[in-house]
This record gives C-alpha cells, structure tokens and sequence, in this order.
C-alpha cells in the first residue's frame, strides 16, 4: 500500500502513511526532497551498520511547522482542513500508522485509548503565534 496524499490546487497538505508500507531496498523515503520535514523508512538486516555521520549546521527560511504523528497504539480520527477551514480529508489512523501534517489546519479526536508520539520542528514560539484555531472556536 502506498502513502495517500492530501492534495488540493497542487498543495499537499498531508500525507497518510500505513503501517504495512516496506523498503524492500533498505531504505525509501516518503517525501519529496523540497518538503519542510523528510520522513524516510528504514528496513535493515541485524548487523548493518549506519556510519558515523554528523548534520552540519545549514541556514534554513521555515515558513510553516510541520508536524509528523506516529501511533503506537489506539486510533485516532484525523482531519485535515485547508486555509479557510473547509475540510478536506477525515480519516482513521490507529497502531503502526504514521501521518505528515503540511499545510492548513488539522483536528484529532481520540477514538481508543491512543499512545502516539509528535515531532515538530522547534522552537515553540508560543500561543497564537504557533497554534491558531479557527474564528468559529
């Protein structure tokens, strides 16, 4: 199976990902190169060994916060709305599942008692500046 986008006027603004997707050459990844955050799979044999390696410093223009959910367990409802809050996608992510938000707005709804981690990038510049709701809330 492969990841279902979120696509509207050539904009994606999310990309499911379920948990049975494979790297059947070691290692694939899920975004394209001009994405804000790059999600790669990795399927490696015990003994592989990934070299030392280090991320230099590079001067990046952020215009948006990315956020990318993994669920270990439970289910969560997702929706993905775009920039005036029409909705776009509603759809069910539960254990193994991953998620990239993009663009627009989102909401979850816990269906199940869910354990799911999230990355973003940081630093967190505060309430209202970082996290907008929309007027009707």
């Amino acid at each position: 199976m492969e990841p279902i986008a979120v696509i509207k006027n050539g904009r994606t603004y999310a990309l499911f990902f379920p948990k049975n997707l494979r790297a059947p050459e070691g290692v694939r990844f899920l975004t394209e190169q001009t994405m804000p955050l790059q999600v790669g799979l990795m399927e490696r044999k015990a003994g592989y060994v990934v070299q030392p390696h280090t991320h230099p410093p590079v001067e990046r223009t952020l215009h948006s916060t990315p956020e990318f959910l993994y669920v270990e367990s439970g289910q969560i409802l997702v929706k993905v709305f775009d920039e005036s809050w029409a909705l776009l996608e509603e759809r069910a992510i539960g254990a193994g599942d991953f998620l990239l938000l993009l663009a627009g707005g989102h909401s979850m709804e816990i269906r199940e008692d869910a354990r799911f981690m999230e990355v973003k990038q940081g630093p967190f510049a505060g309430p209202g500046k970082d996290k907008v709701s929309p007027p009707s809330l």
